[in-house]
């Protein structure tokens, strides 16, 4: 059963080391497009950080994507700017806890413009 996400909810893309230099340059505050583009099922993950610890979001990172010691940051972006997007989706699945993919239309040429709106209003945090 999916939770909602409300407009102010705090959305992280995890960045593990193995991607960093695709998806966030933490010395200009950089959050790359290709970040957000979705996988090959249209969809990508993120967690909903909102009112989380910085210890339990970095866990988040460890345990469910990239291994111990090994996530170099985040990509993060405010739910209100995906809302804004109308087109993407956020299924806020809990599975694991806090876990949700948003959900991409098929449109290859509106994945990229929208991948940018994302990355343009994202935060790159450096672990």
């Amino acid at each position: 059963m999916s939770k909602a996400v409300v407009d102010g909810d705090r959305l992280s893309r995890m960045v593990c080391d193995l991607n960093r230099k695709n998806y966030c340059r933490v010395s200009e505050n950089e959050v790359k497009p290709k970040a957000f583009k979705p996988n090959s099922e249209g969809e990508t993950s993120i967690f909903v950080t909102s009112d989380l610890p910085e210890k339990e979001i970095w866990g988040l990172g460890e345990t469910h994507l990239c291994g111990e010691n090994k996530v170099y940051g985040r990509a993060d972006v405010t739910a209100h700017v995906i809302f804004g997007l109308e087109t993407i989706k956020v299924d806020y699945n809990n599975d694991p806890e806090y876990h949700a993919n948003l959900t991409w239309p098929d449109e290859k040429e509106a994945i990229q413009d929208m991948a940018q709106v994302l990355a343009a209003e994202a935060v790159c945090i450096q672990r």
